[in-house]
């Protein structure tokens, strides 16, 4: 399935502050042996290009982004995970605690991952993180203002 529409929206909440990422952009969705495949391009405002993979799976979403940072990491439901992030500066290790991990398929052209997770290097907690992705094969976004 090429060419389908990637509604993307990061939310971070750090010491009671929050944050938003929210971008749309094109990339390609398909399944291969039970996992699901999604890829896509981010471009930044300094024009920017990181490659984002996301591997989505019944029992865990691996996310890899390469480009000026690097990040590897592998949500599971309820299970402490390591991953890291590696920029130009230095190279972090992280764990992950993901608190909800669902991949739905909403209609025959519409699905959609959700991830709320805490990200921790060493003993500190950086943040807390809340990722929806929708993913429509065909037609128009939802409004995910709400």
């Amino acid at each position: 399935m090429p060419n389908s529409n990637v509604s993307f929206l990061m939310t971070i909440t750090d010491d009671g502050e929050e944050m938003e990422t929210r971008y749309d952009t094109v990339g390609t969705f398909k399944e291969k042996d039970g996992v699901w495949y999604l890829l896509f391009d981010e471009v930044n405002d300094e024009g920017d290009v990181t490659k984002c993979r996301f591997e989505i799976s019944r029992e865990a979403v691996r996310v890899r982004r390469k480009g000026p940072m690097i990040i590897n990491q592998t949500h599971e439901l309820a299970v402490v995970t390591t991953g890291y992030i590696k920029t130009p500066f230095n190279h972090v290790d992280t764990r992950l605690m993901t608190k909800q991990l669902d991949f739905i398929n909403d209609s025959e052209d519409v699905f959609t991952l959700l991830v709320d997770y805490d990200l921790f290097t060493g003993e500190s907690l950086v943040g807390h993180y809340k990722l929806f992705i929708e993913i429509l094969t065909g037609g128009k976004f939802h409004d995910t203002t709400n």
